[in-house]
């Protein structure tokens, strides 16, 4: 899908917003039919932030596709995940082993840029 818009000149920012605009309309209406509202979680510190983040995160990766290669892309998107997995997984689960796991995910995050590297 990302190649065709880039290819056929079309906005990815703005098909996602679309997109995630219907998707949250419905959401919205399908949790004011279950009697509870969406609205009141964005004003908790926790869900709010998350939302935010999460949104902030959304556009950038939409615009990173107009000016990076895929592969680039994708690699950053892999290597981010596994380090938010690892220290996520440390705070949240208290896994032991993290410096194993950070090296680790060194290695694997140099292996994708050594891939990507022209």
């Amino acid at each position: 899908m990302y190649k065709w818009d880039i290819t056929h000149y079309n906005s990815v920012a703005a098909e996602q917003i679309v997109i995630y605009a219907s998707v949250t309309v419905f959401f919205y209406v399908m949790s004011v039919r279950g009697g509870t509202s969406p609205i009141k979680l964005l004003f908790r510190r926790a869900t709010g932030f998350q939302s935010l983040t999460n949104g902030l995160g959304l556009a950038i990766e939409s615009f990173a596709w107009l000016y990076a290669p895929a592969s680039v892309i994708v690699a950053v998107k892999r290597s981010l995940a596994l380090l938010w997995s690892i220290l996520f997984g440390h705070h949240y689960f208290r896994e032991r082993h993290v410096k194993q796991k950070l090296y680790a995910g060194a290695v694997l995050t140099v292996g994708l840029i050594l891939l990507v590297s022209p």
